[in-house]
């Protein structure tokens, strides 16, 4: 299902949108969207043992036509009593794929296990009409999360309310200048780098205070896909298969 541009809603949109309000929502409402959405958390879809991750290199297709050939080449070299050179190297090369395919899952690993300690551990959120602190695994969409200088931004998040806020986005857009904020809805088209109306997860505050509704948890946030796309290249695309 896809998401919502929250970007290009006014405030009260976003709300509605959310069934929240600028009071967040209850502890009960908060309990049962939790158990709806899982977790606000990054997680390695793919996470196993390295003998595993290794034997999974050999279950390409390519690799195994390669294999058979290998074979058929070995049993061809004893009928005709010629040296095992052909066998040799087609092995040689399947061990090569199987090793490059492995350190390049490690790598991808590696790259999900950073993006997820740039995640904050507690969050502060408006909850029953008061200001509490809660694990940060525990925020759901239709929090309203509160945010000050030196804060870490624990979930995709439309502002509602900020003052002089800047935001450094380095890890997701790239730039190295902190990013100044508004509440102006932005056009459906607006790419991320640009969206100054809203907040993501793992981001860092660096001047300002601010409000803001949280949109999207976990794995659904922009974080969340980057750690998504690193653990499914590999799936999409072995050493063989490159060109």
């Amino acid at each position: 299902m896809t998401q919502p541009a929250y970007h290009h809603l006014n405030v009260d949109e976003v709300f509605k949108t959310l069934d929240s309000s600028p009071d967040g929502i209850s502890s009960v409402e908060a309990k049962a969207r939790l158990g709806k959405y899982g977790p606000n958390a990054l997680r390695n879809i793919h996470k196993r043992s390295k003998f595993l991750k290794f034997l999974d290199q050999f279950k390409d297709l390519m690799v195994g036509i390669l294999l058979v050939a290998a074979i058929a080449s070995f049993v061809v070299s004893i009928m005709n009593q010629e040296p095992f050179i052909d066998s040799i190297a087609i092995i040689a090369i399947v061990l090569l794929n199987a090793v490059l395919g492995y350190f390049q899952e490690e790598k991808a690993d590696e790259a999900v296990n950073a993006l997820t300690k740039m995640q904050v551990s507690v969050a502060k959120v408006k909850r029953d009409g008061e200001t509490l602190e809660v694990p940060s695994g525990e925020v759901v969409p239709g929090d309203v999360i509160l945010l000050e200088a030196g804060d870490s931004v624990p979930a995709d998040a439309r502002l509602i309310w900020e003052t002089s806020l800047q935001v450094d986005e380095s890890a997701l857009t790239g730039e190295s200048v902190p990013a100044s904020k508004s509440l102006n809805a932005l056009k459906t088209d607006t790419p991320l780098s640009q969206r100054k109306n809203m907040v993501y997860s793992g981001t860092n505050v660096v001047n300002g205070r601010a409000q803001a509704v949280v949109c999207t948890t976990g794995m659904g946030t922009q974080i969340g896909l980057i750690a998504n796309s690193l653990q499914t290249v590999k799936k999409e695309t072995t050493p063989l298969q490159q060109k």
